[in-house]
């Protein structure tokens, strides 16, 4: 049991069949994931979900299972990434220039995450504002 509530997952994964009607407009497709997930909440309440995606190459199920979860992960990083830095609103338009402040505010949450500090991403994020030792401590470890 995990955030209150029990969650049961599937994974499947259908090849797309030679006679494919959008073969020639989709070429590339070559299997339909199916992930299904249903979670009972603490109180008894019950969630159904279903979700297909379409796959350039044809996958095992539990492979698609992780790779499923490993694209959860990455939008839990943008969503983070958003949220404290607001990184949607960035006008940067020089590709090296944008790589290096997204590298820099991954490293810095790396930081920030990493402190044993019981204060929200956000709060650090102030402190290290205010105060110039914290801020060294965030840069260097130590």
């Amino acid at each position: 049991m995990g955030h209150g509530r029990i969650d049961e997952r599937a994974y499947l994964v259908t090849k797309i069949p030679k006679d494919f009607a959008l073969k020639k407009e989709w070429p590339w497709v070559k299997a339909i994931g199916h992930a299904v997930r249903l979670a009972i909440r603490a109180d008894g309440r019950e969630t159904h979900d279903v979700r297909y995606d379409i796959l350039s190459r044809s996958l095992s199920g539990p492979r698609f299972g992780e790779a499923v979860r490993g694209h959860w992960g990455i939008e839990s990083m943008h969503w983070v990434l958003d949220v404290n830095f607001r990184e949607d609103d960035s006008r940067t338009r020089e590709r090296t220039l944008g790589n290096n402040l997204s590298w820099l505010r991954c490293f810095a949450i790396t930081r920030l995450k990493h402190l044993p500090l019981k204060e929200t991403l956000r709060g650090k994020m102030q402190i290290a504002g205010w105060n110039d030792d914290f801020l060294a401590e965030v840069l260097t470890g130590q």
